[in-house]
């Protein structure tokens, strides 16, 4: 039989019979010990493929060992590609061996009793699928299966086809037509099958289905579906059971939004409420407001045509943004202060914001959230003050022309909050203050230097650390974009207070190690210099030695990496600055430096650091 047939003896280490030594080696990669498995890996690649496909079928057959068949399973799915590469290389694997494959794989799904190792078969069938039809080489018994399994009255044969038809949509290939209605049927059936599981999937599949198909005529085609497939969601959401359902409608919301334009009020309505149910996990509600943040992006009018959704998606982008913790030593003390977590509700509603803007456009968008932030920042807990702030400088980019003609009114209400008694709303007032540096530029600075400059070198002073840090980022948006001769008559009381905030975080380096604010007044001063070029020079002696004396002392390792870089930086934009006639006396000595830094630190230098030297 072709299923029995073994690779030579010959081709093993060893007298051992060939099946029992591949059964160990299956075992070996499933081992603890990394060198055992490393071995057992490098054994594995090293055997021809037609080897493998034997020892694997014959594993998956006869194993009484659930893993062994999961892992044969898995790696006959792998395999599958190193086939396709190897037929395109002329190096084809003998058909009969092939068909016996399909056969083990068709006949092993039906009688597994293990529902992993039925799971990891449906990849495999679905991979080889798509193999059969690259190869132009029929599978039609795949398409029995599918068809009868899908039909059986057994739910685990029934989650078996949808999970194939998941992975390998195309499975039809040119037959895609004749089959569309009978899928359809298939896929309502499963829906409407009293089994949550059998439900869930079929939402995911119904999902990837109508994403693979190309003309809207025939995706619109399953469109009525959408309701059902929607009580399917709601029902797992508040069961907290599997979102891949919800998962699946985003995809359909980036892949294929028309679909759901004759549905859009109910899918807005449930993803608005799994979104604003606070008892559900935020994953959830997160995933929920992707969705419409998804929709946005890729069909703007079909939320537009739906105005009264807007300031509903609005309030809830802004409530995710006041969900924030209160632990201020936490905050203040964080590590990696600038990597905020990506996963947080606050994080979501801010970027989510920003999109929602972008995609709607600030005509359709400022009306809501404007009267919305005016209210937040003047409410009594901080978290509302932060995020209103917060939520202005994520409009920006979206409500640009809108909020041009209001800029003046608008940093005159957000200016007041550097003095708000909350560290991390003055916090969030300089990044707001930052953001419209960057979106409004050069027109900002033009327009109220008088106004912003004199009041970010004053939270220079701030007590909090992270305030510091953000007001000397801000200060950086600002000289980005502001004309030179606008930044020299605020060069010498910036420089002055530079030189005092360096001297004391330089001390403060030494003293405790912290060097978060270091960092960032090096990338401030540095920027200034580069703004202000010659008109730097009678500053240049003030600075340019204790900047030497520091890369002196710091190494490129993963602590002090990025603050050596940093400081490269700000004494080359200081050098270029000035002109090598003023830099002249110093180059040879920092060139020195330099060279010390690519060789006494070989081997342990950063990533960070190895950019800004290079």
């Amino acid at each position: 039989s072709n299923l029995l047939r073994l690779c030579p003896v010959s081709t093993w280490s060893g007298k051992m019979d060939p099946h029992v030594h591949f059964d160990q080696l299956l075992h070996q990669l499933l081992a603890e010990n990394n060198e055992i498995r490393k071995a057992a890996d490098s054994a594995y690649e090293s055997l021809p493929t037609s080897c493998r496909l034997n020892g694997l079928t014959t594993s998956l057959c006869s194993s009484s060992d659930s893993q062994i068949r999961q892992l044969s399973a898995v790696l006959l799915r792998r395999i599958a590609s190193i086939v396709m590469s190897e037929h395109d290389e002329g190096q084809k694997v003998d058909a009969s061996l092939l068909n016996a494959l399909k056969e083990v794989l068709l006949t092993q799904i039906q009688t597994d009793e293990d529902q992993g190792v039925r799971r990891k078969l449906s990849d495999a069938i679905a991979e080889w699928a798509r193999c059969s039809q690259d190869l132009e080489v029929p599978w039609p018994e795949v398409l029995t299966f599918l068809f009868e399994s899908a039909t059986s009255e057994s739910a685990t044969l029934n989650l078996c086809s949808l999970r194939i038809l998941n992975s390998c949509p195309g499975i039809f290939g040119e037959q895609e037509a004749r089959y569309r209605p009978v899928v359809k049927q298939i896929l309502w059936k499963a829906m409407t099958k009293e089994k949550d599981d059998v439900q869930r999937m079929a939402v995911q599949t119904w999902a990837s289905f109508v994403n693979s198909l190309e003309d809207y005529q025939n995706k619109v085609q399953f469109a009525e579906l959408i309701p059902t497939a929607l009580q399917i969601i709601e029902k797992s959401a508040v069961d907290q059971v599997d979102d891949e359902p919800l998962k699946s409608f985003i995809e359909l919301a980036e892949n294929s939004p028309k679909v759901l334009r004759l549905f859009v009020p109910q899918c807005l309505d449930l993803m608005l409420k799994i979104s604003g149910t606070s008892e559900l996990a935020d994953s959830w509600r997160h995933l929920g407001f992707e969705f419409v943040v998804s929709l946005a992006e890729e069909v703007p009018p079909l939320i537009r045509k739906h105005q009264k959704y807007i300031s509903p998606i609005i309030q809830q982008a802004l409530a995710f943004m006041v969900d924030l913790d209160n632990d201020l030593d936490a905050w203040n003390n964080e590590e990696n202060a600038d990597e905020e977590d990506s996963d947080s509700s606050a994080i979501v509603g801010e970027t989510s914001l920003d999109r929602l803007c972008c995609a709607l456009g600030g005509k359709a968008v400022l009306t809501h959230v404007t009267p919305a932030i005016s209210q937040m920042i003047l409410h009594g807990d901080w978290r509302y003050r932060h995020a209103g702030l917060m939520a202005l400088s994520a409009i920006g980019e979206g409500c640009h022309t809108q909020m041009e003609a209001l800029l003046a009114q608008l940093l005159s209400g957000v200016l007041p909050f550097l003095s708000d008694p909350h560290p991390r709303v003055r916090y969030a007032c300089c990044q707001a203050i930052g953001q419209m540096s960057v979106d409004f530029s050069p027109s900002f600075q033009k327009k109220f230097h008088s106004e912003v400059v004199p009041r970010l070198v004053g939270v220079l002073d701030d007590a909090t650390n992270r305030v510091v840090a953000h007001a000397s980022a801000a200060i950086v948006n600002f000289v980005e974009g502001c004309p030179k001769k606008i930044l020299l008559p605020y060069l010498n009381a910036l420089l002055a207070k530079l030189q005092v905030l360096l001297g004391k975080k330089l001390q403060d380096f030494v003293d405790k190690g912290s060097k978060e604010v270091l960092e960032q007044v090096m990338t401030t001063l540095a920027t200034v210099a580069d703004g202000a070029e010659e008109e730097f020079i009678p500053y240049y002696d003030y600075f340019m030695p204790g900047l030497k004396d520091l890369l002196k002392h710091l190494h490129g390792n993963e602590q002090e990496g990025t603050l050596k870089g940093r400081t490269i930086e700000c004494i080359s934009l200081i050098g270029l600055g000035v002109g090598k006639e003023k830099f002249f006396e110093d180059a040879s000595d920092v060139m020195d430096l330099l060279m010390k830094t690519q060789t006494s630190d070989a081997g342990k230098q950063d990533d960070v650091l190895a950019r800004f030297v290079t």
